[in-house]
């Protein structure tokens, strides 16, 4: 199943509650990949993002 990005959701995992202050250049992302973005985890992170097989 391939999930994509929609439209008020966290931009990379399609979270339902983005959290409006991890917002920047009119991408939302929810707190856990907002964290994991700054940690600079690219593994993790790629487990996250929309558009890979879950």
């Amino acid at each position: 199943m391939k999930k994509s990005p929609k439209t008020g959701k966290c931009m990379l995992c399609n979270d339902p509650n983005p959290n409006p202050e991890n917002t920047t250049m009119g991408a939302s992302f929810c707190d856990t990949c907002w964290e994991t973005m700054k940690s600079g985890d690219e593994d993790k992170l790629g487990e996250r993002i929309a558009g890979t097989s879950v």
